[in-house]
């Protein structure tokens, strides 16, 4: 059952499928959760999708609650990674996804930094797309580093119950 409703970025009227919809595109999804500054809860990016912790896939099924916690702003990567599958603590949704991030982003490889010097025997395109090679690996990095953070203050939480 569809009905109408207007979109909270830009607001245009737009026909839903749910009740709970509240965006006309994704990418006035995206642009909403940019202006609001949201960062993902996993990995510190900019949150532009939501992690149901509890997969649709499992509703009805026997379900576990995160002291209450159902959704949580992340980015599409971490939650294309999670996908559905379903864990008994935060702190284990967390260490599998920066496990499987690592891997994916190839963060347990070695990398070799470029010095400048290096950088200035390239010529052309090839500095530019190691410059950039070397920022994406930068940010993954710190990504990454932000993920075991927050594994590390859950796995604290909950030794502390």
């Amino acid at each position: 059952m569809s009905h109408v409703t207007n979109c909270k970025q830009c607001g245009k009227q737009f026909t839903a499928e749910r009740k709970s919809a509240t965006y006309c595109s994704d990418s006035c999804r995206v642009r909403a959760c940019r202006s609001r500054a949201l960062e993902c809860w996993y990995c510190g990016d900019v949150a532009n999708s939501r992690d149901h912790v509890i997969p649709h896939t499992t509703t009805g099924l026997n379900q576990r609650r995160y002291d209450g916690v159902e959704l949580i702003e992340c980015c599409a990567n971490c939650n294309s990674i999670l996908g559905a599958n379903l864990f008994d603590t935060l702190a284990q949704r967390v260490a599998f996804l920066a496990k499987r991030f690592c891997v994916k982003h190839k963060l347990d490889k070695p990398h070799v930094e470029w010095s400048e010097d290096d950088l200035a025997e390239l010529k052309g395109n090839l500095r530019q797309y190691v410059k950039a090679k070397e920022l994406e690996w930068a940010r993954n990095r710190s990504r990454y580093l932000h993920m075991l953070l927050r594994q590390a203050l859950l796995e604290e939480i909950d030794r502390g119950r």
